[in-house]
């Protein structure tokens, strides 16, 4: 009896501790890898410092800033690129998906001037996305663990996605630890006829 006490309390702590994080957090300790691209530039990715593309890096500040464009979600991974032209930034956070555009103006007639691009991010755990907020006129494919995101030329604005992964929301946790409940009493009374 007191082994099974054991075991039973062992179990929800464990329930329990899932529960706290998968509660509005459904990212954190996925891994997510990014791109950036810009149309008529062919495939560079330039979100990668070793692409020779360092000079649009930030070099502080961001998850790729050091690097490398696959990071774990915990609490917020970062992109950015810099050109003289504009700042993109994506932020992941738990649950949310943040992404601008902010211009550079140039120093001459007819301000900002960017081409369209397009920002790719995936992660094993991402099963949909949701539009919150747009204000760059961005559109959004999702399909298999993959989201693009298309930015037409010339808007500055954000856009906010929010996401969902695989990590089992609390209901589904808690109806998880009912049915083990149920079947270890159904075991132990079996055991004990």
């Amino acid at each position: 009896m007191k082994t099974f006490a054991i075991f039973l309390t062992i179990c929800l702590i464990c329930l329990s501790s899932a529960t706290m994080r998968a509660d509005g957090l459904s990212g954190l300790g996925t891994s997510v890898s990014g791109s950036i691209t810009f149309n008529g530039y062919g495939s560079t990715n330039y979100f990668d410092k070793n692409n020779n593309v360092q000079d649009y890096v930030p070099n502080f500040g961001y998850s790729n800033s050091a690097g490398g464009t696959t990071f774990n979600i915990a609490p917020t991974v970062s992109f950015g690129f810099q050109s003289s032209a504009d700042l993109d930034t994506a932020l992941f956070t738990g649950s949310t998906l943040t992404v601008s555009d902010t211009c550079i103006p140039f120093q001459k007639a007819g301000g900002c001037i960017n081409d369209p691009f397009q920002m790719t991010f995936t992660d094993s755990a991402f099963t949909g996305f949701s539009p919150v907020s747009n204000t760059l006129g961005m559109t959004y494919t999702f399909s298999g663990d993959t989201v693009t995101l298309n930015f037409p030329s010339g808007v500055d604005g954000t856009a906010v996605l929010d996401y969902t992964s695989s990590v089992p929301e609390p209901a589904s946790l808690t109806l998880m630890a009912t049915g083990i409940l149920g079947a270890a009493g159904a075991i132990r009374r079996r055991f004990r006829n």
